[in-house]
């Protein structure tokens, strides 16, 4: 007989072997150990309280993580993984899972319920489409390609070399330094902040994916970009390192013109500079998570620069 418990009421090793088993055959590894595991539910904001565990006798065989937290005025939720290990698959399980969350979501007055899934399950993605969900965005995963050359950062004088950070340019070409840049007499100045600085924006979204937000990225960055001294467009980004503490990588999670910009195009290749940009040389992976593919001059922006899409995820939202 199925029963579902609340994902408090087991232990983390039975939560990390079911989620080992059930995402074993994943379309990307998953596999955790349990301390990384106890780090996702950190990291990503999810919650124990929320989330669910079904259970077969004393046997676990799927589980459903849930988050939930404030966006503005209300509350969203987010699916932060549904699994079901392969001999009980094809039983109803998933669905179960599914079913039971929105009913939490609706005690606990969500309003938004988020969920993902990859755009090549198309049975998922059924499964959310007949609980309610509907697809809002596609969201894009990147990498860096072999020739991969950030957008050129302009000034007015000319053009910066690839890899040349704004400030550097500014100094070597004898216009303003401090991530000032002058085009056709108007001043664009880049200030840095953290992810929550962003959030801040009057065009930052009110709902978005939830990996790539401001509230994920921890110890994410901002930069934002000033036009004549007002807000023209923001990039959210964060570095990652090894356990030596080495910087490896840059990971782009959000990058946006505000939507009464007259430049767009020039604003993000500003903000692709800026957060991609390695003056001191170093072997940098660049990626790019959950960004919205809806973003046609961004997406141009990146494929030019060498970036390959490595994986779709369709974004999928319902009202409660």
């Amino acid at each position: 007989m199925l029963v579902l418990k609340r994902l408090r009421d087991c232990s983390v090793h039975q939560a990390v072997e079911v989620w080992n088993e059930g995402f074993g055959d994943y379309y990307i590894p998953m596999k955790l150990s349990p301390d990384a595991y106890l780090s996702r539910f950190v990291n990503e904001g999810l919650s124990a309280d929320h989330s669910l565990i079904a259970y077969e006798g004393d046997e676990p065989i799927g589980f459903l993580l849930n988050g939930i937290r404030k966006a503005g005025d209300q509350l969203v939720s987010w699916n932060g993984g549904t699994a079901v290990i392969p001999a009980y698959r094809g039983q109803g399980v998933g669905r179960q899972l599914l079913e039971a969350s929105l009913d939490i979501y609706r005690q606990e007055n969500v309003s938004v319920s988020t969920i993902e899934a990859f755009g090549v399950n198309t049975g998922a993605i059924r499964l959310y489409e007949s609980l309610g969900y509907r697809t809002q965005e596609v969201l894009l995963q990147m990498k860096s390609g072999d020739n991969t050359c950030v957008p050129e950062v302009w000034t007015s004088a000319g053009t910066a070399p690839c890899g040349t950070s704004g400030d550097q340019a500014g100094e070597e070409q004898g216009h303003p330094p401090a991530g000032s840049l002058e085009r056709s007499g108007r001043v664009y100045t880049l200030r840095r902040g953290t992810a929550r600085d962003a959030a801040k924006l009057p065009f930052y979204p009110k709902i978005e994916a939830w990996q790539g937000s401001w509230a994920s990225l921890t110890a994410g960055e901002s930069v934002v970009v000033l036009l004549d001294g007002y807000p023209a467009g923001y990039a959210l980004y964060k570095h990652t390192f090894n356990a030596d503490g080495r910087q490896t990588g840059i990971v782009l999670y959000q990058c946006e013109a505000s939507p009464s910009a007259e430049d767009e195009e020039s604003i993000l290749t500003l903000l692709l500079q800026a957060v991609y940009a390695n003056p001191a040389g170093l072997d940098l992976a660049r990626n790019v998570s959950h960004l919205r593919s809806s973003g046609e001059h961004l997406v141009r922006l990146l494929k030019g620069a060498g970036f390959v899409t490595t994986h779709e995820l369709v974004w999928m939202t319902q009202s409660l």
